[in-house]
């Protein structure tokens, strides 16, 4: 499996946790490599996450913000947006944007104003 980011070909390798045991990472991106490596041991929404996160590690390095903004506000950032995007699979949000549903909980503009 591979995703383009920024014109970008990023293979997603799924592997033994015996090969990343170095760290204690799930899933790791290679900026160098422009790979991400994830533990093929995960369950379906372990995955999920940690896809979700390598993928916004190489979409900052895609915009070539890594130096700019340091490692560590790089992990934060990372993390904040995972959390989002597992909001969004969980409650199955985009399912609801998609079909336009939140057109009918929402006040239209005439209503609120003529209240």
């Amino acid at each position: 499996m591979k995703v383009r980011i920024k014109g970008k070909n990023i293979p997603i390798i799924r592997t033994k946790a015996s090969e990343m045991n170095k760290c204690d990472a799930h899933g790791l991106y290679f900026p160098d490599l422009k790979k991400i490596w994830i533990k093929n041991s995960l369950g379906k929404r372990r995955f999920a996450r940690v896809l979700m996160h390598e993928l916004i590690h190489a979409a900052i390095d895609g915009h070539n913000l890594i130096g700019l903004i340091g490692a560590e506000l790089e992990e934060r950032i990372c993390l904040a947006a995972e959390d989002i995007g597992t909001l969004l699979l969980d409650k199955n949000l985009i399912r609801f944007i998609v079909k336009d549903k939140f057109k009918k909980d929402t006040v239209s503009e005439t209503n609120r104003t003529n209240k």
